[in-house]
């Protein structure tokens, strides 16, 4: 799997049985990828960090896209559809143009919409209609994330050994430096003694 894009976006949440949200969700844009390294299908997947059981996904080959092209007036073709639609989850983002993301959460289904927003009415630029997920495969995401969990875990353990031995090391240093300055001040205060005394002797 090829990922070629991965953010929280806000999202605004129509739900039948609450009123309409606004939340974090994460939009992840992968390419299933053949033994040859060549991209296939484009798959789309939202999660919400606060819930990890939620969990809709679609599949897009080129052929289902052509249908989608054709129903929604789209103008451009399928190796071009990843990046437009990248651009227009970052203007989601960004909040900086008038494009919002909204996720309509049906019974066994979703609808992810990107909608632009203007004073005269709300124009829906793309509507994808995505499946919810099955247990197995709720199951096969929780466990990517306890993997991710873990790798994360060992890096900030691996990290942070590495500043603490960093850190003992400069303690270290800065110790053996402070012994030898004390030397070079009791060196210089014995100097100077010995310097007074023979003055002294002289008068």
């Amino acid at each position: 799997m090829d990922v070629i894009f991965e953010k929280q976006i806000p999202t605004w949440i129509e739900e039948p049985s609450c009123n309409k949200c606004r939340q974090q969700l994460t939009l992840c844009i992968s390419y299933n990828t053949n033994s040859s390294g060549q991209r296939k299908d484009l798959n789309i997947r939202v999660t919400n960090p606060e819930n990890a059981f939620m969990l809709y996904s679609l599949k897009l080959n080129e052929d289902e896209y052509h249908n989608l092209k054709t129903q929604q007036g789209l103008l451009i073709d399928f190796p071009s559809f990843p990046s437009m639609f990248i651009e227009r989850l970052k203007a989601c983002e960004s909040g900086e143009e008038k494009f919002e993301l909204h996720l309509i959460v049906q019974h066994s289904s979703a609808v992810l919409q990107v909608v632009e927003v203007n004073p005269f009415k709300h124009l829906v630029h793309l509507s994808l209609t995505m499946s919810c997920a099955t247990d197995s495969v709720i199951k096969t995401y929780l466990a990517e994330c306890l993997r991710d969990l873990q790798t994360r875990y060992q890096c900030l353990q691996e990290k942070a050994e590495s500043e603490m031995k960093l850190s003992s090391e400069k303690i270290t240093s800065l110790e053996e430096s402070l012994i030898q300055l004390k030397s070079q001040i009791q060196g210089s205060e014995r100097t100077k003694e010995l310097e007074i005394g023979e003055r002294t002797k002289e008068l």
